[in-house]
């Protein structure tokens, strides 16, 4: 009976935990547009969406830049729902390719400011220090957009990050780390921040941002292990107790939950405070996985699912294997990304944007 519920849930799931959205007021394509570039851009700091309209001979062509394309697929439904169903869609999504080679970055210089435009004055975003594994949104010279490890995306000289493959990229997200408590000097040019996390690779030895390693005393760093934190078992724990119960808008009790009190509820018990609603907790931590990469995800992780109302609609807590812990239409539920698991949900694969790590 649940399989034959699956297409019904997955509507459902797309606005579980989003507010209802805004009835339109300018039945325009462009006003539509306006509407939703709104709706899916609410923090230029960390997302960035410009959907546009162009006019050919009767057609409506919606171009622009995006980074999901939940997005594009909600404003063709709308145009379509306002009577424009002849749209095509031309649209760029960013990064330029998302899986591609070099689209991924280590910060190599000491710091680095990042500027919202490329340029070398104000407009400061966020400061990027030794050892930061950046995501590159646009490639260019003397400039690069990245996506900073909190999210922000700015830009940074092109000389201060090394370019690096997925699986290289993978390695700056697995512990343990080394976070430093004081500053290194490598060079005369070169030092490693108070604050900057490499990893640990054992016998007193971190991996430094250019791939090498260095044998530095334990007197300059402590370690931190995530995989072994006894809050990620707890965490999944709490959240098991939440299994079968109902789906309640704005539930937090045994009453039933709805997906971000469940999250808030879990991490909570385990003294980890969370914001209530998840597009406000989907700004807490670091950027830990998106579709094509969720090699470095470890239990009590938590993920984002987009949908047709906002950037950001639903939220779960990773459990491990593929396998997402969350309440939805059908109540609070353990389900797999995976389609080969007997529990596999497609929502979950085909709505997942990206995860977040909140703690060590």
């Amino acid at each position: 009976m649940k399989r034959l519920l699956l297409p019904i849930l997955a509507g459902i799931i797309l606005a579980a935990c989003s507010s209802p959205a805004p009835v339109e007021q300018n039945r325009s394509p462009e006003g539509i547009l306006a509407q939703i570039n709104s709706d899916y851009f609410f923090d230029k700091r960390i997302w960035f969406q410009d959907l546009s309209i162009e006019r050919d001979q009767g057609r409506l062509i919606l171009k622009g830049e995006t980074f999901y394309p939940a997005s594009v697929a909600a404003a063709k439904r709308i145009l379509a729902r306002a009577g424009y169903e002849n749209v095509e869609a031309q649209v760029s999504f960013l990064p330029d390719t998302l899986m591609g080679e070099g689209n991924y970055g280590i910060v190599n210089q000491t710091k680095v400011m990042g500027r919202y435009r490329p340029v070398t004055e104000r407009e400061e975003a966020t400061e990027m220090i030794y050892g930061d594994a950046v995501r590159i949104v646009r490639r260019g010279d003397p400039f690069v957009q990245i996506q900073s490890p909190e999210g922000y995306l700015c830009y940074i000289p092109t000389a201060s990050v090394r370019r690096v493959d997925l699986p290289e990229w993978d390695r700056y997200h697995r512990g343990p780390f080394a976070i430093f408590t004081r500053e290194v000097e490598l060079t005369e040019s070169v030092s490693i921040n108070m604050g900057s996390r490499l990893p640990y690779l054992g016998g007193d030895r971190v991996l430094l941002a250019d791939g090498d390693t260095l044998r530095l005393g334990d007197d300059s760093y402590r370690i931190a292990d995530p995989d072994q934190n006894p809050k990620r078992k707890a965490i999944l724990e709490t959240a098991k107790g939440y299994l079968g119960l109902p789906y309640v808008w704005a539930g937090r009790s045994d009453d039933g939950v709805d997906c971000s009190g469940l999250v808030i509820q879990s991490l909570g018990a385990n003294g980890i405070f969370m914001p209530r609603d998840s597009d406000q907790m989907s700004n807490v931590g670091l950027l830990y996985g998106f579709p094509g990469w969720t090699s470095a995800l470890l239990p009590g992780d938590i993920c984002f699912f987009t949908g047709t109302r906002r950037l950001v609609t639903h939220t779960g807590i990773y459990a491990g294997n593929d396998m997402v812990i969350h309440s939805y239409g059908g109540g609070t539920q353990l389900e797999s990304w995976d389609p080969e698991s007997e529990v596999y949900n497609p929502t979950l694969k085909s709505d997942f944007i990206f995860a977040r790590r909140v703690f060590d």
